[in-house]
């Protein structure tokens, strides 16, 4: 039961690890979704250009929040084994 214990502990850390990239990776979309998409040469993108860009940048937003909805659920489970499960 021990063993599982640690597993369980170890597994929660990374999955805070993976969570807190993901996080990270939200922000980043957040930023340029709410931010001016300019070409490379910064000049403003054509209307169809930009609506594409921004589709795939909000598409890509719901997935993170997805896989954080997801982390957060495995982690959740995890805490809730340990603490229905305390060593007595």
């Amino acid at each position: 039961m021990q063993d599982i214990r640690e597993i369980y502990k170890k597994t929660i850390e990374n999955l805070e690890g993976i969570l807190s990239r993901l996080m990270t990776e939200l922000e980043q979309i957040e930023y340029v979704i709410d931010g001016d998409i300019v070409s490379s040469n910064g000049e403003p993108l054509d209307p169809d250009s930009y609506d594409e860009i921004k589709r795939s940048l909000t598409a890509n937003k719901i997935e993170v929040e997805e896989e954080i909805q997801t982390v957060n659920t495995q982690i959740k489970y995890l805490q809730d084994w340990l603490a229905t499960h305390e060593m007595k």
